[in-house]
This record gives C-alpha cells, structure tokens and sequence, in this order.
C-alpha cells in the first residue's frame, strides 16, 4: 500500500512540485531531438527533482523515468 501511495503522490500529482522542477532542469535536454536525448542525463535529472521535493514519502528513492523509442499514438 505504501508504493501506491508513492504512485500517487508523484504521479496523480498530489505532490507535483517535483514535476515543475524537473521539468525546469531538464528544458534542455528535452528539447533536443529525440535520438539525441541521454536516458542517463534524464534519470540523473528525476532523482535531483525527487530528492528536491518539500514530500517525505518512504519510497521516493525508487522513482525512476524511462524514454520509450514509440510515440503516444502508436
């Protein structure tokens, strides 16, 4: 129970404070071309914002991002 409270405080936004400040971190790297974007730089870039966040949540440590190679339509 408690990882889905995880999932839903990063990922239903309840706490989206951590979403507004990857997203300020990462501009540069998302608006590269897609083949050019580093899995690495971007996962690196989630655990900063994570670990930035004002949420004290157990299971923070194990948020992590990945980029897929399809679009949302496919």
């Amino acid at each position: 129970m408690g990882r889905l409270r995880t999932i839903k405080r990063f990922f239903m936004m309840e706490s989206g404070d951590f979403f507004i400040h990857f997203l300020e971190l990462a501009e540069d790297e998302l608006m590269k071309m897609p083949k050019m974007i580093s899995n690495e730089k971007l996962e690196s870039l989630l655990d900063m914002a994570v670990r930035s966040t004002s949420c004290s949540d157990p299971y923070k440590e194990d948020i992590s991002g990945n980029l897929d190679s399809y679009t949302v339509m496919e």
